[in-house]
């Protein structure tokens, strides 16, 4: 009788941390949702100078930005590095199009995995001509949650944090900027010359909340300062402005096969 008093006890206080983890998850995206929609708003009453974000990737921009809680191949170096854990492969990737018919830009993107729950990748990006062209260079690094430098001890502390890193993969990018304009022959000889230097950093989270549901948050730029050198207003900073973009990836179909699940998961939803 003791034995059975004890299993029962085990399993309602493992149907208590379940619908504590669920409720925790569901405040969890509510702020987040919420803050994303605040602070875009407010970032939004201002227009950057430069490196305008056109969006990149044909797969990303299909699925309407919500990429971010999918980012499982090259693109994500870009959109979420978090994605990069799931790389099984070295993959790569390549866009060029011209906005609006006039303005080129050239996309590249490279990521691979390199050991167990950790991925790297880089890209390019150059756009403009003579009259404004900017460079981007940029590096980004993923890995799981329970890998995260000094969370092994806290994690072994709290339950519930031990299950939420488990759950979650986290990744950062570097950024690298330069710009050059006013070098176009036929701006005149009044027309305005200078250049631009700077840099920029990106985070990114991807939780699992199951096989097929996955929330995925960015925050870009949210250090990126800029400086500015221009032959009529000298030298002067202009950092870019961050955004937050947030996704939930959700697996609507299944199909079984002999070797391996398969889930196609181009059902997302950006909110």
């Amino acid at each position: 009788m003791i034995n059975v008093k004890r299993v029962t006890c085990d399993v309602k206080g493992k149907k208590k941390m379940k619908k504590k983890s669920k409720k925790l998850l569901l405040v969890l995206f509510l702020t987040l949702n919420v803050a994303q929609y605040t602070l875009n708003d407010v970032f939004a009453r201002k227009v950057p100078a430069g490196f305008v974000d056109i969006g990149y990737g044909c797969r990303p921009l299909g699925m309407g930005g919500a990429y971010v809680a999918l980012a499982d191949d090259a693109d994500g170096v870009l959109w979420n590095p978090a994605g990069l854990v799931q790389l099984k492969e070295r993959m790569g990737t390549f866009m060029y199009t011209r906005q609006k018919g006039l303005i080129p830009y050239h996309y590249l993107a490279y990521g691979q995995n390199i050991s167990k729950g950790r991925g790297m990748g880089g890209s390019l990006i150059v756009s403009g001509d003579n009259a404004l062209a900017e460079y981007t260079v940029q590096v980004s690094y993923g890995l799981k949650g329970y890998l995260i430098p000094g969370m092994t001890w806290l994690a072994g502390k709290q339950e519930f944090l031990r299950r939420f890193l488990e759950k979650t993969d986290w990744g950062l990018s570097f950024k690298l900027r330069h710009a050059r304009f006013g070098h176009n022959s036929d701006g005149g000889e009044e027309r305005v010359t200078g250049s631009a230097f700077g840099f920029g950093f990106d985070a990114g989270m991807i939780l699992q909340v199951s096989r097929k549901v996955h929330i995925g948050l960015a925050v870009r730029d949210f250090i990126a300062p800029l400086w500015w050198n221009s032959s009529a207003s000298g030298k002067y900073n202009e950092p870019l402005l961050p955004t937050v973009v947030m996704g939930v990836k959700l697996s609507l179909i299944h199909i079984s096969e002999p070797t391996r699940p398969l889930y196609i998961s181009y059902a997302v939803f950006c909110l």
